[in-house]
């Protein structure tokens, strides 16, 4: 099965964007491609790949991942040097996927096969040696040359072609080979009737490709033009096609498109681009927005730098609400550029950050939260925002700002009466922003300085505000992620007294923000559920990621419910996301779900893999709170595989990036605090067995310490408390306190009961009953239940649940 595209013209188009896009390439190509490779190997074949834009490769980006799992190729055309470059993605496609990447150099045709291809070509007699000799050599071996060569020979009537096919006539004699491919294609063109040369120029300006209603608006004073189209057909210089309902025509290669365009004089060449652009607004005024991209273009080239900068933010604004993110990041740096190139010293300070806002929601709707982070701040500094840097004095001023804060939310006066201005609307608007960026950055700065801006907008009348529902739950949910769920909650009564509850956005606002506060103070069965359809609209509206948080946390719950197929079917919509728009933040939380899942089953090697990829995207997109998490999940693994010195090795990173960090949240702490924990046990455990007095002290110490500061987490986040607790009684029973163990065992049934918690009940269950069995036990049963009743507890749980692994080891216990 084979599949050939070709690529665009460098023209910075984008024809279709965001839902359109996503329907385009996954329900199409995507399942095309997977559903052909099952039936036989698919080659996927594109050519001209260095005329691709952002998006397009992007896009494409996300297919490559079909190679490492399905039977398909994907071969990519560039022009020599194009990955030399360093300027692209493509060029560390090699790096992403070692063992599936191969970088063949197409070499030169060699003599022998350039006169094979002559005589391939003409089938004829009569060809002077000379000549042949002449276009081997001015060729160098270039196919694409020497098919040309032998198209401008028909062009100028040295070879006809006859009844028994081609001949050679008398102006073969005359005939003069150009040095270049580009002086070729131009003897082709300058060959053209004048009129015909002349629309030939006028599409080389409106682009590789070109529609046929604007090249006839363009065009007018030509006369006979679809005739000329035909003629430019047969001597295959140009073809067509139907594309967005238009027929559209395109030159056969680039480079005769570039030819065309280079011998256009100037001026000549910006007052075309400037008539291209006014026939664009008058022919599809009713559906502009879908050229804007191509408007900045024309506008751009026209010398219309204000026209052009207007269509470029337009373009961005267009990419920004159909969650083509890194199409909206070219399109609003282009346009700061044009700005900054057409006033210099005079440009306008205000309309700059103006501009810049738009690149900072670019940059936060990817999921690059620090440099979304670093754009709003320098935009609110700009507007005298500006919260003290030094760690003392922002750490009083923080402290300060959440009393008053709490204050101001517990104060019987339930909302504020002040109507605020448009610019502090605005401002607080990109201080939530800024927040959104910080809680994946710095959990410190968005605890100290997020209390500044809830402080300010719960003194106004917030009915007045459109959004102020949105602003209120998504502090709520952060203010949980934090860790100050009690404050959370109360923050979200006082939305849900503002809001109609009708809006989707506050509706993907309650939902997250009630699911951050399910997840730490475990209320697991009051859960919002989305349904499938809200959360479908959810990703076409671009809402990724208020959809990312919401599936993460969501999917984390099911699992330790025990209901693996839901939690599976919540990490595969992550996977859905990080596919479909290569969105990091969704990235990186695939892998943690998927690793959790992959653990809870006992898959410990595939878990590994997958706890270091999302420990590696964290890394990439410079997510330190996530990445703290990750590797947190990454020690538990490596100390389940009984890798000592990689679990320590995490570990000091962990402690390292937990002492830079400062505040964390627990719900990124409590993996992290769980792996070291389960890291220094295992050090116990080897320690008893094999080293001296000394050495079992000191590591029943640094267990001790890992137990206490595991257990002051789960206190405030509920994810992984069974499983702490479990292993607090193992470190008591281990260091002989027996009585100790059982009291902490006692804490994990019920714990584990009350969540809910299926799994880690059941381990608990099967830890008691394990350790009620050995021989020096002190102890026979527990709250009346024997060892033989506990195992039997997690055998019942553990085949409800299909976990095989858990039950061979529970046969040989047993046994």
């Amino acid at each position: 099965m084979g599949m050939k595209l070709t690529g665009k013209h460098a023209q910075r188009i984008k024809d279709i964007k965001g839902e359109a896009l996503e329907k385009l390439i996954l329900k199409n190509v995507r399942e095309l491609l997977i559903k052909g490779s099952a039936l036989r190997p698919t080659v996927f074949l594109m050519e001209d790949l260095h005329w691709a834009d952002t998006s397009s490769i992007d896009l494409l980006e996300t297919l490559y991942r079909l190679a490492e799992n399905y039977k398909i190729v994907f071969i990519n055309v560039f022009r020599p040097g194009y990955l030399e470059n360093g300027n692209n993605k493509i060029a560390t496609i090699g790096q992403k996927y070692p063992g599936c990447y191969a970088e063949v150099e197409i070499r030169p045709l060699e003599k022998v096969d350039s006169e094979n291809l002559i005589e391939n070509m003409l089938h004829i007699e009569g060809l002077p040696h000379s000549l042949r000799d002449q276009i081997v050599d001015r060729s160098g071996g270039n196919p694409f040359f020497i098919e040309e060569v032998i198209r401008s020979l028909i062009d100028e009537g040295a070879v006809v072609e006859g009844e028994g096919g081609f001949e050679v006539t008398k102006r073969i004699h005359n005939v003069v080979i150009p040095p270049t491919i580009n002086d070729v294609l131009m003897a082709r063109i300058d060959r053209l009737e004048e009129k015909t040369k002349e629309l030939v120029k006028v599409a080389s300006v409106i682009g590789r490709s070109f529609f046929d209603r604007i090249l006839k608006d363009v065009a007018a004073s030509i006369g006979d033009v679809d005739e000329r189209l035909t003629y430019l057909k047969d001597i295959q210089l140009i073809r067509d096609r139907v594309r967005m309902q238009e027929l559209e025509y395109l030159f056969k290669h680039a480079l005769a498109q570039e030819a065309a365009y280079e011998s256009t004089l100037l001026e000549k060449r910006k007052a075309l681009h400037l008539k291209v652009a006014q026939s664009i607004e008058n022919i599809f005024q009713g559906r502009l927005h879908e050229f804007y991209g191509m408007l900045a273009y024309h506008y751009g080239n026209g010398d219309d730098p204000e026209k052009a900068e207007e269509y470029m933010v337009k373009a961005g604004e267009e990419a920004l609400r159909s969650s083509a993110s890194s199409e909206a990041l070219h399109y609003f740096r282009e346009s700061i550029r044009l700005y900054v190139d057409q006033h210099g010293e005079k440009a306008d300070p205000g309309k700059i950050m103006s501009l810049k806002k738009n690149l900072a929601q670019a940059h936060l709707n990817r999921g690059e939260f620090s440099e979304g982070l670093h754009y709003f701040e320098e935009i609110l500094d700009s507007r005298g925002y500006k919260f003290p840097k030094g760690k003392w004095i922002s750490t009083i001023k923080g402290l300060w700002n959440i009393f008053s804060f709490t204050l101001i939310l517990y104060s019987p006066f339930k909302s504020g009466n002040r109507v605020p201005e448009a610019r502090e609307i605005e401002n607080c608007d990109l201080l939530y922003r800024k927040g959104l960026c910080l809680l994946h950055v710095n959990s410190r700065r968005f605890l100290l300085e997020g209390s500044a801006w809830l402080r300010t907008y719960l003194g106004w009348d917030l009915k007045g505000i459109p959004q102020s529902p949105e602003w209120i739950a998504y502090s709520s949910a952060g203010l949980n992620v934090a860790g100050l769920c009690s404050l959370g909650a109360k923050l979200l009564e006082r939305t849900e007294r503002i809001s109609d509850g009708e809006d989707l956005n506050e509706a993907l606002g309650f939902a997250l923000s009630r699911v951050t506060l399910a997840v730490n103070v475990g209320s697991w069965n009051s859960l919002p559920d989305l349904g499938v359809s809200l959360v479908d609209i959810g990703l076409r509206q671009g809402d990724l990621y208020k959809l990312t948080a919401y599936l993460l946390h969501l999917g984390c719950i099911k699992l330790e419910l025990g209901v693996f197929e839901q939690a599976g079917l919540y990490a595969e919509k992550l996977h859905l996301i990080t596919e479909s728009y290569g969105y990091d933040f969704a990235r990186v939380h695939y892998h943690f779900v998927t690793a959790n899942i992959l653990i809870r089953k006992g898959a410990f090697h595939e878990a590994l893999t997958e706890a270091e990829k999302s420990v590696s995207a964290a890394d990439q997109a410079d997510m330190n709170p996530p990445k703290l998490r990750s590797l947190g999940v990454k020690i538990i693994v490596e100390t389940l595989l009984c890798r000592p010195d990689k679990a320590a090795s995490s570990v000091k990173k962990g402690e390292t990036l937990l002492a830079e960090l400062g505040i964390v949240g627990p719900l990124y702490r409590a993996p992290f605090m769980l792996g070291r924990l389960l890291m220094h046990l295992d050090r116990f455990k080897e320690a008893l067995i094999s080293e001296t007095r000394t050495r079992i002290r000191q590591c029943e110490r640094e267990t001790l310490g890992s137990a206490k500061k595991a257990v002051q987490v789960s206190r405030k986040h509920a994810l992984y408390r069974t499983w702490i607790l479990k292993s607090v009684g193992e470190y008591y029973w281990l260091a002989g306190k027996q009585n100790k163990a059982l009291s902490w065992w006692e804490k994990a049934i019920k714990e584990g009961k009350a969540l809910g918690a299926k799994m880690d009940l059941a381990r608990t269950y099967f830890e008691i009953g394990k350790r009620l069995l050995e021989s020096h036990s002190k102890h026979q049963k527990l709250n009346s239940i024997d060892a033989r009743g506990y195992l039997e507890k997690a055998r019942i749980l553990f085949e409800e649940m299909g976990l095989e692994r858990d039950l061979d080891d529970l046969k040989q216990i047993t046994s």
